[in-house]
């Protein structure tokens, strides 16, 4: 029975000290969470950074960036519909795309940046319209955003 106790409690140690090595190893890139707002990661202090990172050719940043914008490229020409199934990936695509601006040696020549940001509010719009008729109580944000 003591001996459980002592591997269990070796155990323990092994996991704390491995847990308290890894978090001595973040990267220099990773997010400050800001005290004003916890949930925006780009701002004025990181955005140059971000658009370093996708303008680089190689590194995958720039890959991903390349699919959002051929996701909301596809989907330029749709009508705007919001159902209660609608997921807000596309809004939330639009708005990266629209706050990050145009990255060098990324093409533009079918949309530009100001027409995603136009698709977005659209989808922003549309969204507060169907959640006020549909859901009231959970539209504070869409009766200040709708005007």
């Amino acid at each position: 029975m003591k001996r459980n106790k002592v591997v269990i409690f070796v155990c323990i140690l092994i996991v704390v000290s491995l847990y308290f090595n890894a978090s001595d190893k973040i990267p220099s890139y990773a997010y400050e969470v800001r005290p004003e707002h916890p949930r925006i990661y780009i701002n004025s202090d990181n955005i140059e950074a971000i658009r370093a990172r996708l303008a680089n050719s190689w590194g995958i940043q720039q890959a991903y960036y390349s699919e959002m914008k051929r996701y909301v490229e596809s989907v330029m020409e749709t009508e705007v519909v919001v159902t209660n199934r609608t997921s807000p990936q596309r809004l939330t695509i639009l708005a990266f795309l629209y706050v990050i601006k145009e990255i060098p040696g990324i093409s533009y020549v079918n949309y530009s940046i100001d027409d995603f940001g136009a698709k977005g509010v659209e989808y922003l719009k549309a969204f507060a319209d169907h959640y006020s008729k549909h859901r009231p109580e959970a539209t504070y944000w869409s009766k200040t955003c709708n005007r």
